[in-house]
Protein backbone atom coordinates (compact mmCIF):
# COMPACT_ATOMS: atom_id res chain seq x y z
CA UNK A 1 0.00 0.00 0.00
CA UNK A 2 3.05 2.39 0.97
CA UNK A 3 4.29 1.85 -2.62
CA UNK A 4 0.93 2.40 -4.26
CA UNK A 5 0.75 6.10 -2.01
CA UNK A 6 4.58 6.98 -2.86
CA UNK A 7 3.26 5.73 -7.20
CA UNK A 8 0.17 8.32 -6.73
CA UNK A 9 2.32 10.97 -4.93
CA UNK A 10 5.29 11.05 -7.55
CA UNK A 11 2.10 10.97 -10.52
CA UNK A 12 0.44 13.62 -8.82
CA UNK A 13 2.68 16.43 -9.23
CA UNK A 14 3.42 15.32 -12.73
CA UNK A 15 -0.09 15.75 -13.80
CA UNK A 16 -0.76 18.59 -12.01
CA UNK A 17 2.36 20.19 -13.88
CA UNK A 18 1.23 18.77 -17.42
CA UNK A 19 -1.86 19.81 -17.00
CA UNK A 20 -1.05 23.62 -15.99
CA UNK A 21 2.06 23.54 -19.16
CA UNK A 22 -1.24 22.75 -21.26
CA UNK A 23 -3.87 25.17 -19.88
CA UNK A 24 -0.78 28.09 -20.58
CA UNK A 25 -0.47 27.79 -23.81
CA UNK A 26 -4.69 28.27 -24.56
CA UNK A 27 -5.31 30.62 -21.50
CA UNK A 28 -4.40 34.03 -22.93
CA UNK A 29 -7.84 35.83 -22.84
CA UNK A 30 -8.45 34.73 -19.15
CA UNK A 31 -4.54 36.36 -18.08
CA UNK A 32 -6.27 40.34 -17.99
CA UNK A 33 -4.11 43.23 -16.26
CA UNK A 34 -5.21 46.27 -15.71
CA UNK A 35 -2.92 49.09 -14.81
CA UNK A 36 -4.95 52.05 -13.95
CA UNK A 37 -3.46 55.32 -11.95
CA UNK A 38 -5.60 53.89 -8.42
CA UNK A 39 -4.35 50.74 -8.07
CA UNK A 40 -3.60 47.24 -10.44
CA UNK A 41 -6.20 44.71 -11.51
CA UNK A 42 -5.65 41.40 -12.76
CA UNK A 43 -7.02 38.30 -13.25
CA UNK A 44 -5.65 34.46 -13.14
CA UNK A 45 -6.96 30.78 -12.87
CA UNK A 46 -6.45 28.67 -9.54
CA UNK A 47 -7.08 25.85 -7.73
CA UNK A 48 -8.27 25.97 -3.78
CA UNK A 49 -7.15 23.59 -1.49
CA UNK A 50 -9.74 21.04 -2.44
CA UNK A 51 -8.31 21.20 -6.29
CA UNK A 52 -11.37 22.91 -7.62
CA UNK A 53 -10.77 25.59 -10.33
CA UNK A 54 -11.31 29.45 -9.87
CA UNK A 55 -11.26 32.13 -11.98
CA UNK A 56 -10.20 35.04 -9.52
CA UNK A 57 -9.52 39.08 -9.99
CA UNK A 58 -7.31 40.39 -7.71
CA UNK A 59 -7.06 44.45 -6.90
CA UNK A 60 -4.02 45.93 -5.08
CA UNK A 61 -4.27 49.61 -4.36
CA UNK A 62 -2.11 52.21 -5.27
CA UNK A 63 -0.67 54.69 -2.62
CA UNK A 64 -0.09 58.15 -3.08
CA UNK A 65 0.69 60.70 -0.10
CA UNK A 66 -1.74 63.35 -2.15
CA UNK A 67 -5.14 63.59 -0.29
CA UNK A 68 -6.92 65.17 -3.10
CA UNK A 69 -5.37 62.73 -5.36
CA UNK A 70 -6.37 60.06 -2.98
CA UNK A 71 -9.64 61.21 -2.93
CA UNK A 72 -10.45 60.90 -6.98
CA UNK A 73 -8.36 57.43 -6.91
CA UNK A 74 -11.24 56.28 -4.07
CA UNK A 75 -14.04 57.56 -6.15
CA UNK A 76 -12.39 55.54 -9.62
CA UNK A 77 -11.79 52.45 -7.33
CA UNK A 78 -15.25 52.41 -6.14
CA UNK A 79 -16.64 52.35 -9.59
CA UNK A 80 -14.17 49.62 -10.07
CA UNK A 81 -15.87 47.66 -7.05
CA UNK A 82 -19.31 48.21 -8.03
CA UNK A 83 -18.73 46.41 -11.28
CA UNK A 84 -17.45 43.44 -9.03
CA UNK A 85 -19.92 43.68 -6.68
CA UNK A 86 -23.00 43.26 -9.10
CA UNK A 87 -21.38 40.61 -11.28
CA UNK A 88 -20.25 38.55 -8.02
CA UNK A 89 -22.00 39.65 -4.74
CA UNK A 90 -20.69 37.63 -2.70
CA UNK A 91 -17.70 36.71 -4.00
CA UNK A 92 -16.28 39.48 -2.98
CA UNK A 93 -13.41 39.05 0.22
CA UNK A 94 -10.18 40.23 1.52
CA UNK A 95 -8.54 38.72 -1.18
CA UNK A 96 -10.15 38.77 -4.04
CA UNK A 97 -12.17 41.55 -5.76
CA UNK A 98 -14.06 39.43 -7.20
CA UNK A 99 -13.94 35.13 -8.33
CA UNK A 100 -16.07 32.83 -10.06
CA UNK A 101 -15.66 28.87 -9.33
CA UNK A 102 -15.82 26.18 -12.24
CA UNK A 103 -19.04 24.89 -12.82
CA UNK A 104 -18.37 21.38 -12.49
CA UNK A 105 -17.95 20.92 -8.83
CA UNK A 106 -15.23 18.20 -9.19
CA UNK A 107 -11.14 17.91 -8.03
CA UNK A 108 -9.37 18.38 -10.90
CA UNK A 109 -6.89 15.78 -9.81
CA UNK A 110 -9.69 13.23 -10.35
CA UNK A 111 -9.94 14.13 -13.90
CA UNK A 112 -6.50 14.57 -14.45
CA UNK A 113 -6.40 10.81 -12.96
CA UNK A 114 -9.00 9.48 -15.18
CA UNK A 115 -7.12 10.94 -18.07
CA UNK A 116 -3.76 9.42 -16.48
CA UNK A 117 -5.66 5.42 -16.35
CA UNK A 118 -6.87 6.35 -19.78
CA UNK A 119 -3.61 6.40 -21.35
CA UNK A 120 -1.47 4.10 -19.56
CA UNK A 121 -3.77 1.57 -18.30
CA UNK A 122 -2.92 -0.67 -20.03
CA UNK A 123 0.90 -0.86 -19.83
CA UNK A 124 0.68 -0.58 -16.03
CA UNK A 125 1.45 -4.71 -14.68
CA UNK A 126 0.04 -4.29 -11.53
CA UNK A 127 -3.30 -3.77 -11.68
CA UNK A 128 -4.03 -3.40 -8.20
CA UNK A 129 -2.23 0.08 -8.65
CA UNK A 130 -5.00 0.60 -10.97
CA UNK A 131 -7.52 -0.68 -9.01
CA UNK A 132 -5.95 1.77 -5.88
CA UNK A 133 -5.79 5.06 -8.81
CA UNK A 134 -9.58 3.86 -9.85
CA UNK A 135 -11.33 5.48 -7.06
CA UNK A 136 -15.32 6.23 -7.94
CA UNK A 137 -15.21 9.91 -8.94
CA UNK A 138 -11.93 8.70 -11.25
CA UNK A 139 -13.63 5.43 -12.60
CA UNK A 140 -17.26 8.40 -13.78
CA UNK A 141 -14.65 10.49 -15.68
CA UNK A 142 -13.00 7.49 -17.12
CA UNK A 143 -15.95 5.99 -18.20
CA UNK A 144 -17.50 9.63 -19.93
CA UNK A 145 -13.76 9.82 -22.21
CA UNK A 146 -14.07 5.66 -23.09
CA UNK A 147 -17.67 7.08 -24.14
CA UNK A 148 -16.66 9.46 -26.34
CA UNK A 149 -14.06 6.96 -27.38
CA UNK A 150 -11.37 10.01 -26.37
CA UNK A 151 -7.93 9.04 -25.99
CA UNK A 152 -5.87 10.51 -23.25
CA UNK A 153 -4.47 13.71 -25.34
CA UNK A 154 -8.02 14.76 -26.35
CA UNK A 155 -9.53 13.81 -23.46
CA UNK A 156 -6.84 16.64 -21.57
CA UNK A 157 -8.01 18.94 -24.29
CA UNK A 158 -11.22 19.14 -23.86
CA UNK A 159 -11.18 19.43 -20.25
CA UNK A 160 -9.24 22.21 -20.70
CA UNK A 161 -11.56 23.87 -23.75
CA UNK A 162 -14.45 23.41 -21.41
CA UNK A 163 -12.67 25.63 -18.35
CA UNK A 164 -11.27 28.47 -20.84
CA UNK A 165 -14.72 28.54 -22.74
CA UNK A 166 -17.31 29.17 -19.30
CA UNK A 167 -14.45 31.31 -17.52
CA UNK A 168 -13.82 33.18 -21.14
CA UNK A 169 -17.10 34.37 -21.31
CA UNK A 170 -16.58 35.97 -17.39
CA UNK A 171 -13.61 37.87 -18.52
CA UNK A 172 -15.23 39.09 -22.08
CA UNK A 173 -18.00 40.50 -19.92
CA UNK A 174 -15.73 41.94 -16.70
CA UNK A 175 -13.75 43.26 -19.74
CA UNK A 176 -16.36 44.84 -21.23
CA UNK A 177 -17.98 46.38 -18.55
CA UNK A 178 -14.36 48.17 -17.28
CA UNK A 179 -14.19 49.43 -20.64
CA UNK A 180 -17.25 51.07 -21.07
CA UNK A 181 -16.40 53.13 -18.17
CA UNK A 182 -14.57 55.82 -19.80
CA UNK A 183 -11.99 56.85 -16.92
CA UNK A 184 -10.94 53.14 -16.83
CA UNK A 185 -10.56 52.66 -20.90
CA UNK A 186 -8.86 56.40 -20.56
CA UNK A 187 -5.96 55.03 -18.43
CA UNK A 188 -5.79 51.58 -19.92
CA UNK A 189 -5.16 53.37 -23.58
CA UNK A 190 -2.94 55.97 -22.03
CA UNK A 191 -0.79 52.86 -20.80
CA UNK A 192 -0.55 51.25 -24.73
CA UNK A 193 0.30 54.40 -25.07
CA UNK A 194 3.28 54.66 -23.04
CA UNK A 195 4.08 51.33 -23.53
CA UNK A 196 4.19 50.61 -27.25
CA UNK A 197 5.06 46.94 -26.99
CA UNK A 198 1.75 45.77 -25.44
CA UNK A 199 -0.46 47.46 -28.92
Amino acid sequence: MEDYKRFKNNWETKLQQMFWDRFKKRDQNLNLFYFFKFGTLKSEVRLDKNANLYLCFIYEKRKTDDVKLQNNWNSNEKKLFDIFEKNFKENCNQKYIGFSKFSKNEDVRDVLWAIFLLGNENDIENKDIVEFLMSEKVKANYENFTSKKLNADDALDCYISEIIYEFEDIAFKIKKEIFNVEIFRKFVDDMVDNMSFLK
